[in-house]
């Protein structure tokens, strides 16, 4: 079953994995995401009796900024998980940065939608050009905002031109890179994107 408190703690006492599932899924209405998360993994680690503890305090906490580029279909997907774990963790703040690398409805807008994105801070509309004009105009896009907002960090995720152009211009900035996605690796250099994960990666 499940206690509450008047300090937000939450006790579970269960018996089996099976049993408390359902538990868990009709109080989700009553948890907190990250709550409910922390429960169903050590559910399924086989903990039996746990505490959750109170959610942080984040009004003490420093703001972070945070810069987050994208521009291609799989990084909107990827992003959206982020962006939500930034939304729940109120001391910090995150900027959009949307390069226009995929710019069909389609290929992009869709995605906001769907997933509910945070509107762009801006959006570069940079369209298809060759590999060079491309990332060549990302970079002095993104670099003009990074020095109007000087964030804390900026967020790069995956292996696109947008990709390394966040990247670049992040670290030519002395702006910390956090890159999503970092460890894939094809092995194959004859291939765009590998270089892009690899350079990024380095900045990072």
């Amino acid at each position: 079953f499940f206690f509450f408190n008047d300090t937000a703690t939450t006790e579970i006492y269960t018996l089996s994995l099976h049993e408390a599932l359902p538990i868990c899924a009709r109080f989700a209405c009553r948890t907190r995401p990250a709550e409910l998360d922390a429960i169903l993994v050590m559910l399924a680690e086989g903990v039996h009796r746990f505490t959750v503890r109170p959610q942080q305090d984040y009004s003490a906490m420093p703001q972070v900024q945070i810069v987050t580029i994208l521009g291609a279909r799989p990084q909107f997907v990827k992003a959206a998980a982020l962006s939500r774990s930034f939304e729940r963790a109120r001391n910090i703040r995150e900027m959009i940065v949307n390069t226009g690398q995929h710019y069909d409805d389609d290929m992009a807008s869709v995605f906001f939608r769907q997933f509910q994105l945070p509107k762009p801070y801006v959006d570069l509309a940079v369209g298809s050009r060759s590999h060079g004009a491309q990332t060549g105009r990302m970079i002095e896009g993104i670099e003009r905002v990074l020095l109007r907002v000087r964030p804390d960090w900026v967020v790069v995720v995956g292996d696109t031109n947008s990709t390394l152009a966040g990247a670049l211009a992040a670290v030519k900035c002395q702006i910390p890179v956090a890159h999503v996605e970092a460890g894939v690796r094809s092995f194959n250099r004859r291939m765009p994107e590998e270089i892009n994960r690899v350079l990024a990666d380095h900045t990072s």
